[in-house]
């Protein structure tokens, strides 16, 4: 069932490596996604436990790197497959385990022999490399912006919102905090006195076993009058705090303003953003260092923060965190487009964090295929063996560009002997440098995560020996 599971995934995915690989289309009940990312598809492909796993090691690249989501599965499924040679000759898993492990030491030696160094000004077009097998590979400033934004702030801290209409293209970055909220306030940046609440403005709820008897128009006018001065009092406190701008928490339980209460607020000169999520009130407590008032009795001084209405579906707070507002012609380029964001910036975040980078067009996998293929030693075998799985990728890269895979590899192999950094060049469709003639890279991070979660993922994969159903 192993094999069987690797190999359906290894035919399905392959044709999507790549610069010229292929969409799929994902359907389930409500609707269609459309993508190439290795990541997404796997998620929508689980239809037994091993899928599952493997979907796992994607999401693991994708969050560690944002790249190579789709080399890792297709790595993973090659290696398995090779190993079922051995498994078939009934040599045992703890000796095809000594072998990967060989195999994978070997392989981050070539790749620490092969990283090269890389200047903070380089950012860009490495993470346009990460993004020219996407939608948006086209959009030269969606890597700009990426790196715009990683280089102001952490990579959890960056806001994406998505709007509908215009082009890919029109992507833009905000040093400010953007709220996907409509408020009446005019397009310039005016100052406002703000205060985040915890707490709903609305005439207090009885409980549920509670029953109010109202026998006269009287009684009714009192009962009104009454919620009237209860939510009048609150405003008052607000405004004698100075507060002109509140914003308030989504509450799951009751409405956290009224009509009335937001009738008086309008009325006194407070603006209202309403209905915002929790995570959205956690990012702004933090953003700009405010703590949320729970109560009236504790309202106290306002942050005074300039904002104003972008497109009458935006507000923006100046001066304060990073956001990118993503757009595209209908929802679902829009998602696409965002997936592909967050991968660039994924890319950035990796580069920052260790400055190196390695020839693209598949040179590495070669030049790992090439030491793993003349090894000597223990378990000589298996490693040799292993060198196929390697090989495979440039081969489903070359044959997704329409090439002659077989010859193109193999002049591969015979020119890296005395140029490591050759590698398949997609725009020119030939043997090329990396380095200096297509300057095709990606981040040495990369390409460790992806060898090390193949390899030991696939040591585990291949100790199973059978399936149980568990029993909870």
């Amino acid at each position: 069932m192993i094999h069987d599971s690797t190999q359906s995934i290894l035919d399905m995915l392959n044709t999507s490596y790549g610069p010229c690989g292929l969409d799929k289309m994902c359907i389930n009940d409500k609707e269609a996604l459309i993508t190439n990312d290795g990541a997404t598809i796997l998620k929508n492909f689980q239809t037994n436990p091993i899928h599952k796993i493997i979907s796992s090691v994607s999401d693991s690249q994708d969050v560690n790197c944002g790249d190579g989501t789709t080399s890792v599965v297709l790595l993973l499924c090659a290696i398995v497959n090779e190993m079922m040679f051995f498994k078939h000759k009934d040599v045992h898993p703890s000796k095809i385990t000594k072998g990967l492990r060989i195999a994978k030491e070997l392989c981050l030696e070539y790749l620490n022999k092969t990283k090269l160094k890389v200047d903070d000004g380089e950012f860009i077009p490495i993470a346009a490399t990460a993004l020219s097998s996407k939608i948006t590979a086209f959009c030269s400033e969606m890597a700009k912006v990426a790196n715009d934004a990683v280089t102001r702030c952490k990579k959890d801290r960056i806001r994406i919102l998505k709007n509908i209409g215009g082009s890919v293209s029109d992507i833009k970055m905000y040093k400010s905090i953007l709220l996907s909220i409509k408020i009446d306030i005019p397009t310039e940046f005016t100052k406002r006195r703000m205060s985040i609440l915890q707490f709903s403005i609305s005439p207090p709820k009885t409980h549920m076993d509670f029953e109010v008897e109202i026998q006269n128009y009287e009684q009714m006018e009192k009962f009104v009058n009454e919620e009237k001065e209860y939510v009048i009092k609150r405003i008052n406190k607000l405004k004698e705090a100075g507060v002109d701008l509140i914003v308030m928490q989504k509450n799951l339980m009751r409405e956290s303003i009224s009509e009335l209460a937001h009738h008086y607020l309008e009325e006194n000169g407070i603006k209202v953003i309403k209905n915002v999520d929790r995570d959205d009130i956690a990012y702004l407590c933090e953003t700009l260092k405010m703590k949320p008032i729970s109560d009236i009795d504790l309202v106290n001084e306002p942050k005074e923060v300039s904002v104003r209405n972008i497109d009458d579906c935006m507000i923006e707070i100046e001066g304060y965190g990073t956001s990118i507002v993503v757009t595209g012609c209908n929802q679902m380029v829009v998602d696409e487009a965002e997936r592909n964001l967050q991968d660039a910036i994924s890319v950035v975040a990796c580069l920052k964090k260790d400055l190196y980078i390695v020839p693209g067009g598949c040179s590495i996998e070669t030049g790992m295929s090439k030491v793993l293929e003349s090894y000597v030693g223990d378990h000589s075998m298996i490693v040799r063996r292993l060198s196929k799985a390697l090989i495979a990728l440039p081969h489903f890269l070359s044959s997704n560009m329409g090439l002659n895979s077989i010859e193109i590899v193999t002049n591969l192999k015979k020119s890296m002997e005395d140029y490591p950094n050759l590698g398949i060049s997609i725009s020119s469709r030939v043997i090329s440098d990396m380095i200096v003639d297509d300057i095709i890279t990606q981040p040495a991070e990369v390409f460790k995560s992806m060898i090390v979660l193949a390899f030991e993922t696939a040591e585990m994969l291949l100790k199973i020996d059978d399936m149980l159903p568990s029993i909870y």
